[in-house]
């Protein structure tokens, strides 16, 4: 699915709202729900990414990320328009890619990650978009540092290990996508864990 900026005139001023389409006739469909008031503009998914040469994630300083922009044009595109809002809605999915989206553009189009400037629904009908406006909240940031916590453990592992496999076994193999094995992974330990405990409190009657 896309991502679009949706653009309400309000006594001459625009107002933003970013929602997540997947094409130009829901984008349609969008504005024919808000009476014609809002203009949409396709961010068009992720607006950036971690930087690949050189090594874009800094492992001995608390995991720090540079980030690029995917595509500048359109970053300079809600910049402008950005600029003559009077209010920024992010409407992206209601999943933690989609918060994360939500928080880039906030880092990029200088937004208040505490304002009320998020509003997350469940599908793309008139009475579920107008819903979600009455209702914007605060970007959820455990959300976000979930998303960013899975592509920096990808970027580096991917990097790091995808070599190795070109070396050893054949070009063109990705170590990449691997999170959910070591997140099921950690949560077999954690479960061991919490056993072992729980026998040793047994044991010793704690």
């Amino acid at each position: 699915m896309r991502n679009v900026v949706l653009v309400n005139s309000v006594k001459g001023v625009k107002r933003f709202a970013c929602v997540k389409l997947e094409s130009p006739t829901k984008a349609r469909s969008i504005e024919g729900f808000l009476d014609g008031d809002y203009e949409v503009v396709a961010c068009k998914g992720h607006i950036r990414d971690i930087r690949e040469d050189p090594f874009g994630v800094d492992i001995d300083n608390d995991f720090e990320v540079a980030w690029v922009y995917v595509d500048k044009e359109i970053i300079d595109e809600l910049k402008e328009k950005a600029s003559r809002a009077s209010e920024i809605i992010l409407a992206t999915d209601p999943d933690r890619e989609g918060e994360a989206i939500a928080w880039h553009l906030c880092q990029v189009l200088d937004i208040d990650v505490e304002s009320k400037c998020r509003i997350t629904y469940q599908e793309v009908t008139e009475a579920a978009v107008k819903n979600a406006l009455e209702e914007p909240r605060s970007i959820d940031m455990d959300l976000v540092h979930a998303a960013l916590d899975r592509s920096i453990i990808d970027y580096i592992i991917g990097f790091k290990v995808s070599p190795l496999l070109w070396k050893n076994y054949a070009s063109g193999l990705s170590a990449g996508r691997v999170q959910r094995r070591m997140l099921i992974r950690k949560v077999w330990l954690r479960n061991d864990l919490g056993i072992c405990l729980i026998r040793l409190a047994r044991r010793t009657g704690l």
